[in-house]
């Protein structure tokens, strides 16, 4: 955390990612913590590879895990550094829909697993800009709120014609959600 900040979210894991203390710099009061109810497998170091020795497709499985995390990672830095704020927005609702969401009547419906002050962090974000940016989504159809945390895209198309970076989001994560998207 820093110095007068109560906290900075850096990066979020979705089911069958990989983490290992290992992989975290060593920053001070760092901590990994649940958002929602999760399931967590826990190794020892030496356990994970002896499996992993004795066999290579859980190996190859390991490599592609963590190297769609690491471009999940590149890709999160690039929209901070490159993307103004409705962008940044609009792609990691996308994000969340191609990781979490779930097709229904009105669009593709996901939870929002984070506070409104987590994900103006996550997107390096003053929480009242995040606010007025989800007011200008939902004022325009793009986005509406079905209840607290959860939320629907109705209009998939025109929400990812506001993010420069849908293209690469699509390739990234489309995968999660095999054959539901056209877009």
């Amino acid at each position: 955390m820093p110095q007068g900040k109560h906290r900075q979210l850096l990066a979020l894991l979705y089911p069958h990612d990989v983490f290992r203390a290992a992989f975290a710099p060593p920053l001070p009061n760092a901590a990994l913590s649940a958002v929602a109810a999760s399931e967590l497998w826990r190794l020892p170091a030496a356990t994970f590879e002896a499996l992993l020795g004795a066999d290579a497709a859980l190996g190859q499985h390991l490599n592609h895990r963590l190297a769609d995390q690491h471009a999940r990672t590149i890709l999160h830095v690039a929209m901070i550094g490159g993307l103004n704020g409705e962008e940044r927005v609009a792609s990691f609702l996308i994000e969340l829909a191609l990781r979490i969401g779930a097709p229904c009547a009105n669009g593709i419906a996901f939870e929002i697993p984070l506070s409104r002050t987590d994900i103006a962090d996550y997107l390096a974000l003053n929480a009242d800009t995040l606010s007025r940016i989800m007011s200008r989504l939902k004022g325009r159809g793009l986005v509406a709120q079905t209840g607290r945390g959860r939320a629907v895209v109705p209009d998939w198309e025109a929400l990812c014609q506001l993010s420069p970076i849908a293209g690469a989001l699509l390739a990234l994560h489309g995968k999660a959600m095999k054959g539901l998207l056209t877009a």
